[in-house]
């Protein structure tokens, strides 16, 4: 495995809510990024919880099962807050499937399975075009992220 380059904050909080009850391979590679992640399982009233409980900056949503559940997770989370960044993992590649999560207003939506080059270039893309390519970042939770250090 390659190096990572995009590495966030310790502090910057993640969750990733997946209808898996298994962590599946794919929190495995996004700790390498994210470590600080939160595993939520399939239950509407845990997206609540885990958002009320924690100052999440970014939501990384697994469409593994059925993606119109998905899309009620996902408006259920822009109800709850509507800035929060989204990274959809889904094995739907269709067209329509993309384009009803960009209604949304998710941030990117990769291909499963991930891969650690695929997570990189999709955490440098989301970074740089939510914070205008400035040098230094100033993150939720009063944390900064030094764009200079990739």
């Amino acid at each position: 495995m390659g190096s990572i380059v995009c590495k966030i904050n310790p502090k910057f909080k993640t969750l990733y809510f997946s209808s898996n009850d298994k962590t599946p391979d794919d929190v495995n590679i996004l700790r390498e990024f994210f470590p600080n992640i939160i595993h939520s399982f399939d239950k509407k009233e845990n997206i609540e919880q885990c958002m009320s409980e924690n100052r999440i900056d970014l939501i990384l949503v697994d469409l593994d099962k059925s993606f119109e559940e998905g899309l009620r997770i996902l408006k259920k989370i822009r109800k709850i807050d509507k800035l929060v960044l989204i990274l959809v993992l889904s094995p739907y590649s269709e067209k329509e499937h993309l384009l009803k999560t960009i209604e949304i207003g998710i941030c990117n939506y990769l291909i499963k399975p991930i891969t650690t080059p695929q997570i990189n270039e999709a955490c440098k893309a989301l970074f740089e075009y939510n914070y205008n390519n400035e040098t230094i970042i100033k993150l939720k939770n009063d944390y900064i992220w030094d764009t200079t250090t990739f």
